[in-house]
């Protein structure tokens, strides 16, 4: 069984970066809302009511914040890396191209021993 290759391509990593990005704007309208536990807090509903709403609430807004920075993150540090392919791809392309532009083709008889 060979080993799996790896391979990437700038516009992939693109794509990819845009999906990462597009899910934490997505993830938005998901966010837990804090000012509702000041509704539903007291006198509306028990002290230990309230307070495990409110320990949850800020635990849930505190998840949705990581999740969103760290899918961000990861777009942010996905779409370098396409940057960097893409550029370095240029870099090969170009040094291929000098060379063949500037290349002179001497046959065999013709080079030295």
């Amino acid at each position: 069984m060979e080993p799996e290759q790896l391979s990437a391509s700038p516009a992939s990593l693109s794509g990819a970066a845009a999906e990462l990005h597009d899910l934490a704007h997505d993830l938005k309208p998901g966010v837990f809302d804090l000012f509702l536990l000041d509704e539903a807090g007291e006198p509306r509903s028990h002290p230990d009511v309230d307070a495990a709403m409110r320990t949850f609430g800020e635990f849930a807004r505190d998840q949705y914040q990581d999740v969103a920075a760290l899918l961000v993150a990861l777009s942010t540090r996905v779409s370098a890396a396409a940057g960097g392919y893409r550029d370095a791809d240029l870099a090969a392309a170009a040094e291929l191209t000098t060379l063949l532009a500037t290349a002179t083709y001497v046959p065999s008889s013709g080079r030295p021993d």
